[in-house]
């Protein structure tokens, strides 16, 4: 098992999504805690911008899933290619865009490889025992909840879009 950390570059016509960038920032920051590496997960082709853009914002690594059956979206086609990459490089986390398909992919994702996932994330932290700990809205956004992924890995979250900064590396 690795310590690294994966988010999913979840693109829409070649482009990045615009929460791509707020994830790889938070990424950046978990892995300063915890070591491993940052990697981006692209499922299908990729071009020279975006691979740039993902290493503006912090990616140590870029695993591109390409293969014919990915050139189009589909929610199993991408879930099984996921969980193909993650049962063989082991990442600790995976994050993934709160997105329409990233809600799709998501919990089949997380079928494939038996493990737990969080659902619309607002924060990701590490407490005081160093856990790993997922922080989301529960009784329609009266409370948060703590949740922690105990034994399974990877752990999955999905993460809403504007809860996180998107700063590029460098800037302050």
């Amino acid at each position: 098992m690795s310590k690294d950390i994966w988010v999913y570059a979840e693109t829409n016509n070649g482009r990045l999504c615009d929460i791509v960038p707020e994830l790889l920032t938070k990424g950046r920051q978990l892995r300063a805690h915890m070591g491993g590496e940052l990697v981006a997960v692209i499922l299908g082709a990729a071009d020279e911008d975006t691979l740039k853009e993902l290493s503006e914002y912090g990616a140590d690594k870029i695993i591109i899933g390409e293969n014919a059956a990915l050139s189009s979206y589909s929610a199993r086609t991408f879930a099984q290619a996921m969980a193909a990459l993650a049962k063989k490089y082991e990442p600790e986390i995976l994050i993934i865009p709160a997105t329409g398909a990233g809600r799709e992919v998501a919990p089949l994702t997380m079928q494939a490889l038996g493990t737990g996932l969080t659902a619309d994330a607002l924060d990701l932290i590490f407490d005081e025992d160093g856990d790993f700990i997922q922080v989301t809205a529960g009784f329609g956004g009266n409370i948060l909840a703590h949740i922690c992924i105990g034994e399974k890995r990877p752990q999955m979250v999905t993460v809403c879009a504007k809860v996180f900064d998107a700063e590029p590396v460098g800037d302050p």
